[in-house]
């Protein structure tokens, strides 16, 4: 636009912008007084989709916007190659996944300034979700779990367990809780306890207060916890009377242990007993040597804090259980 000279009264000024993407800014000298006139691009107004590779921009949605304008507001490549298979919005830049890399575009005056995340695609369409805000979790061609917020990308891993062709993500607002969850096995992940556990296979979506199952029956895992062996530092014989669990739930729990008696036998297993709402376990047995389970057959959040065990160790001698006597030789 070249510049104008006026000397006429009181004028209004009125812009027509069409054609391609603007690049630059307008200046209008009225009266010799410089009126400079920035055009920026704002991510809030810009409207995005996306076909085979490639980013189309849409006019729809800005102030000025009219019908008889053209719609595309601009249209490029993606970096990475490969067709785009989802895009949302991390704070102030568009995230593209597509199936050969991850890119990322943001706003700066008049430009889009485009960014390269990740040589490694999304494995699916199916395999991200969007979380909190200005949050999302996908799984790439590696298979590796990834979050990605404002800061950037995150990698988890957790690779060794997705043997599957494909998972569908979902997040449960409620819990907190990432769902992965494939067509024979599922995974919850726990972002506040930085954990990854058995799930469900077949949940395609978490709404307040339920799951959306894609196909087939849903069939909660058991939730089953086993501790290490104890024989409590001492190798003589121990009578186990009860066992109490420190808990953040009453809801349907069950306990064992498994025992065994001598060296040299195979373990044994004591039946599983309910834990009443206090969290004790009624379990009388006798052994050298204890680990304890516990379980849950309905879907829970379950925060274990503590065991404490009752019972009677027999025979017991505090200098043989810390290893010294008297006339030991305390070596060199």
């Amino acid at each position: 636009m070249s510049d104008t000279n006026l000397t006429a009264a009181p004028f209004q000024i009125g812009l027509n912008l069409s054609g391609g993407l603007l690049v630059g800014s307008s200046t209008i000298n009225a009266m010799n007084a410089p009126f400079v006139f920035k055009l920026t691009l704002d991510a809030t107004l810009t409207q995005f989709y996306t076909t085979g590779a490639d980013i189309w921009g849409s006019r729809i949605g800005e102030l000025l916007w009219k019908l008889e304008e053209s719609n595309e507001a601009f249209r490029r490549p993606t970096l990475s190659r490969g067709g785009v298979l989802q895009m949302t919005r991390i704070g102030e830049r568009v995230v593209v996944f597509s199936s050969g890399g991850i890119d990322a575009m943001a706003p700066v005056d008049l430009y889009w300034r485009y960014e390269h995340l990740s040589d490694h695609g999304l494995l699916s369409s199916w395999a991200f979700t969007e979380g909190k805000k200005d949050e999302c979790w996908f799984i790439d061609t590696r298979r590796h779990l990834m979050r990605l917020t404002p800061e950037g990308p995150r990698d988890l891993n957790c690779s060794m367990w997705f043997t599957e062709p494909d998972y569908v993500l979902s997040w449960d607002h409620e819990w907190n809780l990432l769902y992965i969850s494939g067509r024979n096995d599922g995974f919850v992940y726990s972002p506040a306890e930085n954990s990854l556990g058995r799930g469900m296979a077949g949940i395609t979506g978490a709404v307040p207060g339920g799951l959306i199952v894609g196909h087939g029956t849903l069939q909660p895992n058991p939730f089953e916890i086993h501790t290490n062996w104890y024989d409590f530092g001492t190798r003589t014989y121990k009578t186990i009377r009860s066992v109490e669990f420190s808990v953040d739930t009453a809801k349907f729990l069950e306990a064992s242990l498994d025992f065994r008696d001598a060296n040299g036998k195979e373990f044994k297993s004591f039946p599983w007993t309910r834990v009443n709402p206090s969290g004790v376990a009624y379990m009388q047995c006798y052994g050298l040597e204890f680990r304890f389970k516990l379980r849950s057959n309905i879907p829970q959040q379950i925060h274990l804090d503590n065991i404490r065990v009752m019972g009677t160790i027999h025979g017991y001698d505090f200098l043989n259980a810390i290893g010294w006597a008297p006339n030991a030789n305390p070596g060199m």
